[in-house]
């Protein structure tokens, strides 16, 4: 999983804290959204996390491992890295061209 959560650091932002994408709305070295964020609050059942948070690089890094742990313990680590990309069906979408960009992406960091 450390490999995994390297690489989608280094495509989501190319290990960037500060980095803000998608007109503010994700943001982080992980660019975690706010309802990704909500989601992680409700997986761990308090709310921990909060929306500042997603600058610091070890707190969103803790985020995205509870994330990907909670909707991927059973799928691959490149279903996960779908995940990811694209919500928690993510791993349903490996044929819809920005999942699949995302994913070779993924992969390119991971070799």
């Amino acid at each position: 999983m450390s490999k995994l959560l390297d690489a989608i650091e280094a495509v989501e932002s190319g290990s960037d804290s500060n980095a803000i994408g998608d007109n503010g709305i994700s943001v982080g070295a992980y660019q975690i959204r706010p309802i990704y964020l909500a989601d992680v609050n409700r997986i761990i059942g308090s709310d921990k996390f909060a929306l500042n948070d997603r600058y610091d690089r070890e707190k969103s890094r803790t985020m995205t491992r509870i994330y990907l742990t909670y909707y991927g313990s059973e799928l691959s680590l490149y279903e996960k890295a779908a995940l990811h990309c694209a919500g928690p069906d993510g791993y349903m979408q490996m044929n819809n061209p920005e999942v699949k960009r995302y994913v070779e992406k993924i992969k390119y960091y991971m070799e």
